[in-house]
């Protein structure tokens, strides 16, 4: 996760600079997101959810949740804390999703 989430963080930065390599890395990240946003409300839908803002919205809190969590532990030299994400990522869900009426 360290030297995923390092190449990760330096395409980022290479976007917000807007160089040739940071619009590629740009394009290719609004891609994933895409078909997450994608997979997201049709496993929503599946069982029976959702969601009540843009799926872009929710795919942001999400990746952002994990991104943070990683990044976290990554500077405090320790795991992961799945048991954050166990916790965090279905009361978010539940914040941003209805039964499908």
């Amino acid at each position: 996760d360290r030297e995923w989430y390092l190449v990760h963080a330096e395409f980022e930065l290479r976007g917000v600079r807007d160089d040739a390599v940071g619009r590629e890395f740009n394009d290719a990240w609004r891609e994933i997101k895409a078909e997450f946003e994608a997979i997201m409300v049709t496993v929503l839908r599946q069982i029976g959810l959702e969601l009540t803002v843009e799926a872009r919205h929710a795919s942001t809190i999400l990746m952002g949740t994990y991104d943070t969590a990683l990044r976290e532990a990554l500077i405090e030299h320790r795991p992961l804390d799945l048991g954050l994400l166990r916790v965090t990522v279905p009361l978010v869900m539940l914040s941003v999703t209805r039964p499908i009426a």
